[in-house]
């Protein structure tokens, strides 16, 4: 099995049924994320004004029409092939002969625990990961006419853009291990550079085409960006602390051992790639600079987890955007596959050990949005219950919904979260239910609560609830329904 080489149609057969296993929890799940519910409910497809202007395209696409009917899981059945194709041209961009091990290492592109996060929305996960197989596709484009070359790879980068901004931390870290291969095969130091000076091109004119052409149409809330004064330095460093203290339990769980085993592997083969590449390098001037490029390859992948989100003016730690997260475990894996395939060849089996970890993490969260979606239909069908059946609530014609930001809840994953506890950052949801939710309930006339229209501005000191339970409280204050939901105790570890 380690010797046996695959072709291109059996390495694709291999990706495409690895990445519907690996999304099978999620849509068993059936799980309606974040504005998941408020666009099934109302078929709204409009992404324009945060500058992702071709998800309405997909959506338009693959329903014929002017919405975006819930359709899933056919757009993440549609996205898996194209993720299938990217991985399985991007084995044979790495690897000169793919066997299954070889493979095992680029499934972190898409494996990624932190990629989770995006997976889980009906809408925005297919579409997302179209984008994050346009990143990779950018690397692996090859053509035997340079010019074509160059700018169907810069073309992929701002349709990439065009999916989702945070997407570029992907490219860039893609680019990071370009840099290292070339390195590592001992290419000339002019070859390198030009490489590195060709992706930072591509990169930049994608992004100037993205700020000439699309972000004029984004609200401005999407477009400030961080002040470039004497403390820039030290808020982009405390960015990234902010941001490795909230991945942190993804390493630091019940399989910390198990990331520490991987760090001392890679560590060691590193090393060992990088002194290689330096031994027969000639001259003082060209060792010097392929060392420090070489040692400032991890630091640059490190950074691209978060990258450009450091820069934006709203700081934003969520998953979902830590999208350079993939190119950083794919190094990781493909540093130790190098290591271990020159020391006996055997080894690589070892590479296994990081898919079926992630593939664990992929259906312990699976299960996890199940247990939230039976918390959340209990207490929304409580609700309901609630307003259809008191009759000093039949006259009221609209429900102000109030809900205030709370802690991860949800006791029936205690077990989970208490071996896995990154699952509450991967969950990222500060709130039960939003009031579009209801729908599935039968009930449609609960809003979202503007400050004009909140509980705290409208009810007075001595109002007293119609309805008062361990969940939410229900008001009626001049004509007008006013829900309270009730923040819960926080009981997992």
């Amino acid at each position: 099995m380690i010797t046996y080489e695959w072709s291109r149609k059996e390495s694709f057969i291999f990706f495409l049924v690895a990445v519907l296993v690996y999304v099978y929890p999620l849509t068993l799940a059936d799980y309606f994320y974040v504005e998941d519910s408020f666009r099934a409910a109302y078929g709204y497809a409009s992404w324009r004004a945060e500058g992702r202007f071709l998800i309405d395209g997909f959506y338009h696409f693959l329903s014929l029409s002017n919405g975006a009917p819930d359709s899933s899981p056919l757009g993440l059945l549609v996205a898996c092939v194209v993720m299938a194709t990217a991985l399985e041209k991007l084995a044979f961009h790495y690897f000169c002969h793919v066997n299954v091990f070889s493979s095992m290492v680029v499934l972190p592109v898409f494996f990624s625990p932190l990629f989770l996060s995006d997976l889980a929305y009906k809408y925005d996960g297919p579409v997302m990961t179209v984008g994050l197989a346009m990143m990779v596709f950018a690397i692996t484009f090859k053509s035997e006419r340079k010019w074509l070359e160059w700018w169907g790879s810069t073309l992929l980068v701002g349709s990439a853009l065009c999916i989702y901004q945070p997407l570029i931390n992907a490219f860039f870290g893609l680019c990071c291990i370009e840099l290292y291969r070339a390195i590592k095969d001992k290419k000339a130091t002019r070859e390198w550079v030009m490489l590195g000076l060709e992706k930072a091109m591509q990169a930049g004119v994608a992004s100037l085409f993205y700020l000439c052409a699309i972000v004029p149409f984004m609200g401005t809330e999407r477009q400030q960006l961080l002040a470039l004064d004497k403390d820039w330095p030290v808020v982009m460093f405390q960015r990234l602390e902010n941001a490795e203290e909230r991945i942190r339990p993804l390493y630091t769980g019940d399989s910390a051992w198990f990331f520490g085993v991987m760090a001392i592997l890679f560590g060691m083969g590193y090393a060992w790639a990088g002194f290689s590449a330096l031994r027969e390098r000639p001259g003082w001037v060209s060792k010097v600079l392929v060392s420090l490029a070489y040692i400032s390859i991890v630091p640059l992948l490190i950074m691209s987890v978060p990258g450009i989100m450091l820069v934006f003016f709203y700081e934003n730690n969520d998953a979902r955007a830590m999208l350079g997260s993939g190119p950083l475990l794919v190094f990781i894996v493909l540093v130790i596959h190098q290591w271990l395939n020159a020391v006996q060849r055997n080894l690589t089996v070892f590479v296994v050990l990081p898919i079926i970890l992630f593939l664990s993490i992929s259906y312990s969260y699976g299960r996890v949005l199940s247990l939230k979606k039976e918390l959340e239909t209990s207490v929304m069908s409580s609700l309901a219950y609630s307003l259809t059946s008191n009759a000093a609530l039949a006259s009221v014609e609209v429900f102000y919904f109030n809900a205030s930001a709370q802690d991860y809840w949800l006791p029936a994953s205690a077990g989970t979260v208490s071996i896995m506890p990154v699952m509450p950052y991967l969950v990222a949801a500060d709130f039960l239910f939003l009031p579009e939710a209801m729908a599935r309930v039968g009930i449609t006339n609960v809003v979202q609560a503007s400050h004009e229209h909140s509980a705290g501005v409208r009810l007075k000191p001595d109002a007293r609830p119609i309805v008062d339970n361990w969940f939410y409280s229900i008001y009626v204050e001049d004509g007008d329904g006013y829900i309270v939901m009730k923040k819960q105790p926080r009981v997992n570890p």
